[in-house]
């Protein structure tokens, strides 16, 4: 009898120790002072993800994306790299992750895409039988930029994510009979979130 009730202490003492073994290897730190030999973090990190607000019609909306910025007033902060070819419509409810940053802490009101060229594939029903036709936007401006609904704090040590939103249905113009035209406004929605 008694060599059970060993084993069964033993079985419930096993995870705890496992636990705090794990915690202790990772660097975890148990104690709730703070360190102050670690120097101060100035910065945080921004992902950034594209998304889309869908047309009818459209099957492809490719935007090559080279600059994404936030503004925190004064300044413009990268929060983007290098050059990505995005098919927003193929998006639709999906995200589509571009990079992740360390940028400064501050308060950001405003964020801006840089846009260099982009290509629209959608169904032309114009003709028997519809097919689907790709064709060269035409940017009406290389960038668009958008106010948040409120300015973003960005604190040290935080990840937040800004969501990049393009309007299809605002940004690409079509004639009176409902078909692409090929003229595009880039009109997005952009919002920083908490991770």
């Amino acid at each position: 009898m008694r060599y059970w009730k060993s084993v069964q202490s033993l079985l419930v003492i096993t995870p705890l120790l496992a636990v705090i073994s794990i915690l202790i290897s990772c660097g975890g730190n148990m104690s709730s002072g703070n360190n102050s030999t670690q120097p101060a973090s100035t910065s945080g990190s921004i992902f950034t993800v594209g998304t889309d607000a869908p047309l009818p019609s459209v099957v492809s909306c490719t935007l090559t994306v080279t600059g994404v910025t936030v503004n925190n007033g004064s300044t413009d902060v990268s929060v983007f790299n290098g050059s990505q070819d995005i098919d927003f419509a193929k998006l639709s409810g999906l995200h589509q992750l571009l990079d992740l940053m360390s940028v400064p802490t501050g308060t950001y009101g405003s964020a801006t895409v840089t846009i260099s060229a982009a290509q629209i594939g959608y169904l032309d029903t114009s003709v028997s039988p519809p097919t689907i036709t790709t064709i060269n936007g035409k940017l009406s401006s290389m960038t668009a930029t958008a106010n948040f609904r409120k300015p973003f704090t960005l604190n040290s040590g935080d990840l937040v994510g800004l969501r990049m939103e393009f309007d299809l249905r605002k940004s690409l113009a079509v004639d009176s009979n409902g078909q692409v035209t090929g003229d595009i406004t880039p009109t997005f929605h952009m919002n920083l979130l908490n991770a």
